[in-house]
């Protein structure tokens, strides 16, 4: 009698705190913990394994108010740790076991309400995605992960809906230039009306890591149902693949010239754009963001407008130091970067995108800055775009 009184009020403070996501006075993780305690030693395993079959799979992790509990189960010698957008991935949280159990737990305080969070365990050698999240994706940084949101955050749907109607048109083709070997694939974007509209010329937007952007991003579509809605002005948006990412986004010159002074120009004859800096932006995430303000920066007579997601200005060797320097150009800025980015050692991608905000502000450059409740991934930088293109190209 007395275990099933304990697992009442167990189970009606999970009505009034709800295990999926409470804001009620108890959490469901400080009921759990009070009510083991009180109960008799050998009823426990089977309170427990209650408690956790109606968390089921789709409870985890616990969230009450601003605080996020992760639970796993592991028998392994070792306890388990927890890596993420939150412990940098490259360095494991541990867990904390509870009490004499096979249970262990990693507790997040002070957690953004709009935030989204990628994490998996490790156990025995192992990754894991949680058992008990229906949530996963392979957002193309770090393969599958689970996913944790907290009850702010509201991903972009379109008019309610997951899929849009493309009114414009994607071309596809490949690339060979001569300053750097090898071809690459490019896709173009056109708009709506482009091939009735025969004497228009429209801006330019560059985005690089293009078919990540295109196909994780989505970036094309939402392009178009910004436009068909009146939200940004029409625009062309050209999508171009990388061929040795971890060299040309590093500000390698031969790639700068195969952009600048190959593929701009290429789109120019074959497109109808408005070929001056004014109308013509680059954008990049990660590395490809770093490249991205690099190449307006070096060549502000072809781009006069660039958007950093998560730059990595680290390994810029020196950009910073080359703006803070240098006389003001005639460049707008975008830039955002996630509250739980990438970390490498005691740096990482926000101190980055707070160094660029410092510098861009002191020398008096245009600048729409966002630090979003994230981390390091296509979901989130996706969810900035409907931001970016109309910062871009505004609807006049």
């Amino acid at each position: 009698m007395r275990i099933l009184l304990y697992l009442t009020l167990l189970l009606g403070l999970f009505g009034l705190a709800r295990v999926f996501g409470g804001d009620g006075a108890v959490s469901p993780w400080d009921t759990l913990r009070t009510m083991y305690r009180k109960t008799a030693p050998p009823e426990r395993p089977k309170m427990l394994s209650r408690f956790l079959g109606d968390i089921g799979r789709g409870g985890c992790p616990l969230q009450h108010g601003t605080t996020l509990v992760f639970l796993f189960e592991s028998r392994d010698a070792a306890a388990p740790v927890i890596v993420g957008d939150f412990t940098g991935w490259e360095q494991g949280a541990p867990m904390e076991r509870f009490e004499d159990t096979s249970l262990y737990s990693y507790t997040m305080e002070d957690v953004p309400r709009g935030a989204r969070l990628e994490y998996k365990f490790k156990a025995g050698g192992r990754e894991h995605l949680d058992p008990r999240n229906r949530s996963s994706v392979d957002n193309g940084v770090g393969g599958r992960n689970s996913v944790a949101v907290m009850p702010g955050y509201v991903p972009f749907e379109y008019d309610g809906k997951r899929h849009h109607r493309m009114w414009g048109r994607v071309r596809t083709f490949d690339f060979t230039g001569v300053a750097v070997r090898g071809s690459r694939k490019v896709s173009v974007y056109t708009p709506p009306g482009y091939d009735r509209e025969v004497t228009a010329r429209y801006p330019t937007l560059y985005v690089h890591d293009g078919q990540s952007y295109l196909k994780r991003a989505d970036a094309a579509s939402l392009a178009d149902y910004l436009i068909t809605k009146g939200k940004m002005a029409k625009a062309i948006l050209v999508f171009v693949d990388p061929v040795d990412r971890r060299t040309e986004y590093r500000r390698d010159k031969a790639f700068t010239t195969l952009i600048t002074d190959e593929l701009v120009p290429y789109i120019d004859r074959n497109w109808r754009t408005l070929a001056e800096p004014s109308s013509r932006a680059v954008l990049g995430a990660s590395m490809g963001g770093l490249v991205a303000v690099h190449l307006a920066f070096e060549r502000p007579d072809v781009f006069g407008m660039a958007a950093s997601q998560s730059g990595a200005f680290g390994l810029g060797g020196g950009l910073l130091d080359e703006i803070e320097k240098a006389p003001k150009k005639n460049i707008v800025f975008y830039a955002d970067v996630g509250l739980y980015d990438l970390r490498y050692g005691k740096q990482g991608l926000l101190d980055d995108g707070r160094a660029l905000r410092g510098t861009l502000t002191r020398k008096g450059y245009p600048l729409y800055y966002y630090e979003f409740p994230g981390g390091h991934n296509w979901t989130c930088w996706r969810d900035q775009l409907p931001s970016i293109l109309p910062y871009l190209f505004r609807k006049k």
